[in-house]
């Protein structure tokens, strides 16, 4: 007997404000609030399921670290032992993902991913990993070993930090707290703090991407709060090393957004859900859209394809069963969605229990993919056909799709079949 599709999960009403913020989702709270701290009150079955360029991020990131610290295993060069860890890596995580039926459609990662990004990060960890043996601070293991500290400062200022990959720096008057990707100690007057990245790095002109350069900079403030008087450089880096503007006019913008944040989110303040939500395109980024309220509200107001919309939407569609086509390999389900269009999901697999769905029940999807192109006459729209599977080689899979229902108040009980 086929499961029936499980509710929504329950929307998140209030959360309560962390003491710390991480540097690497300032952006992101200053965006939308609710996206960063609601986060740590939900269950991973609740969320939905993350992005697998996220996955291949991870495993980049422990690739780095393991070369950078000298763990080679038998490898004789950081190319070599780029390559064997970056593939162990991978086999490990994609295993936990097959273990679970919420994110195996992510395996295997590299089509996931879309092989095309796949060779290109490949490529580029080991263009990364050429340079490791050229740079001298970096080269000998025993000076990246995280039992060396190193001294900073003056001699009116002697602190002790660890050299290395993801060392904890906490400041309780910033109210900041994260493990930069890699310090580096030039001199005692000198640190170097880097943020390795897998994604892109700059946008369409050639600037740093804001989220990369405030990380950065959040990093800096922490560590020139620390240590004063000692200067601090940071840099992105995912083939080559790009430093991130840092200097007293940084600071003093920095210090004027890191307030206003701050003082909006006390430490330990219960604060409504709908007070902090703050829906828009950002949407498409955010794993708590099925437990989001202001989301759920908003989105069927920007579905019509009426001027004015917000566009590019994410692949979501919820309303009544209109009918349920039992195929062959998949189910395909019609609705009248929230905003009253007709709409035709396709291509579902019968897993998530599709078949079971009867007229008038409640139906949620999330992260499909289209059925129809989405530029249409120069606009872009939101579409009214959908598919998890796809239905020909030009279209893509979904692979993360997430269904959840709602049986129809006029029926005791979902039917047997």
């Amino acid at each position: 007997m086929a499961k029936i599709p499980p509710p929504l999960p329950s929307p998140i009403t209030t959360v309560v404000v962390p003491d710390f913020f991480h540097p690497s989702s300032f952006t992101q709270l200053e965006r939308c609030p609710l996206s960063v701290l609601g986060l740590r009150d939900s269950n991973v079955g609740d969320l939905l399921v993350s992005h697998p360029a996220a996955f291949l991020g991870m495993v980049l990131h422990h690739v780095r670290h393991e070369v950078l610290e000298g763990r080679w295993g038998e490898a004789i060069s950081p190319q070599s032992a780029a390559v064997e860890i970056f593939e162990a890596a991978v086999k490990e995580v994609e295993a936990a993902l097959r273990h679970d039926n919420i994110t195996a459609g992510s395996v295997p990662l590299c089509v996931s991913v879309g092989r095309r990004r796949w060779k290109s990060s490949a490529r580029d960890l080991e263009r990364w990993a050429a340079n490791v043996s050229t740079l001298g601070r970096r080269e000998a293991p025993h000076a990246l070993s995280l039992s060396h500290g190193i001294m900073l400062g003056g001699p009116g200022h002697q602190t002790h930090i660890a050299a290395g990959s993801e060392q904890l720096i906490t400041n309780v008057d910033l109210r900041l707290a994260g493990r930069p990707d890699w310090l580096a100690h030039v001199d005692e007057q000198h640190i170097e703090v880097v943020d390795f990245k897998s994604g892109r790095v700059t946008d369409s002109d050639g600037y740093l991407l804001e989220e990369h350069v405030v990380q950065l900079q959040l990093y800096s403030l922490m560590l020139g709060a620390e240590f004063p008087g000692v200067r601090v450089t940071p840099f992105v880096e995912r083939v080559d090393r790009i430093e991130v503007p840092w200097g007293e006019r940084e600071r003093a913008r920095l210090m004027k957004r890191l307030r206003a944040l701050t003082s909006a989110l006390s430490a330990g303040a219960r604060i409504e859900a709908e007070d902090l939500a703050r829906p828009g395109v950002h949407c498409g980024a955010c794993r708590l859209r099925p437990r989001c309220l202001a989301y759920l509200d908003a989105g069927p107001r920007w579905w019509p394809d009426q001027q004015g919309n917000l566009r590019p939407l994410p692949l979501d569609v919820w309303g009544d069963v209109l009918t349920t086509q039992i195929n062959e390999r998949s189910v395909t389900v019609r609705i009248v969605d929230a905003s009253g269009r007709h709409v035709r999901v396709d291509g579902i697999h019968r897993s998530h229990g599709a078949a079971r769905l009867r007229e008038g029940d409640g139906v949620w999807f999330f992260d499909l993919e289209a059925s129809e192109d989405l530029n249409q006459h120069g606009a872009l729209i939101q579409p009214r056909n959908f598919h998890e599977r796809a239905p020909g080689p030009r279209w893509r899979p979904a692979r993360r799709m997430r269904l959840f229902s709602r049986p129809c108040l006029n029926r005791a009980s979902p039917p047997v079949g």
